[in-house]
């Protein structure tokens, strides 16, 4: 049986459907798994910390002795410090005034030093000793504590010696001028002589 003929309207109506589908482009009619992959992402940096925040790390390890510390300024067997450190220097005049003064003043102590010698001192059979003693001489003539700072080994000796230093004072006012203490040094010697003695460093 021959079909009936297909009606204008019919005819129109197939041809645009046919037209509109050649018309329509092969990459909206494609399928998404024929699409090309998205690019994938980059790899995060790699962190320089490999332990948590706040932990302790150790940077390096010493190696060797370590250095050993400066020995201190010493004055008179002890260290330097306070009045007995670096002091401003004299102008001559006075540096010469005070050198008369500590020669009285020295003359002083040696006579009361003599004045009451231990018996011990005496002994041709006791080794011969010396003490070492530190003060200061301050502007009018006064003196602080007087202080053994390289001992004698016999306490009969140092305490002798203190008394030779305490019983001399006070002295006479330094010079006319100065201002600051005189650090003075004394030694005693029992049985020798001090200025040849080289007795070794107290261990302070």
């Amino acid at each position: 049986m021959l079909d009936k003929p297909m009606t204008s309207s019919r005819l129109f109506a197939s041809l645009l459907s046919t037209a509109i589908l050649s018309a329509t482009p092969l990459g909206l009619r494609a399928q998404t798994g024929d699409l090309p992959s998205a690019p994938a992402a980059p790899a995060p940096a790699k962190s320089i910390f490999q332990v948590p925040r706040g932990t302790p790390v150790p940077v390096a390890q010493s190696t060797g002795t370590p250095p050993s510390a400066p020995d201190p300024e010493m004055e008179c067997y002890a260290p330097a410090e306070g009045i007995y450190g670096k002091q401003k220097a004299l102008p001559p005049a006075q540096k010469e005034a005070v050198s008369r003064y500590m020669f009285v003043a020295i003359h002083e102590m040696e006579m009361e030093w003599d004045r009451h010698m231990p018996r011990a001192a005496n002994d041709p059979w006791v080794k011969g000793k010396t003490v070492a003693v530190r003060f200061a001489i301050m502007p009018d003539g006064t003196i602080d504590t007087p202080v053994v700072t390289m001992s004698s080994g016999r306490r009969s000796y140092d305490n002798h010696a203190l008394d030779a230093v305490s019983g001399s004072a006070p002295f006479a006012p330094l010079p006319e001028g100065v201002k600051q203490p005189v650090p003075v040094c004394m030694k005693f010697g029992y049985n020798t002589d001090p200025s040849a003695t080289k007795p070794a460093m107290p261990d302070l």
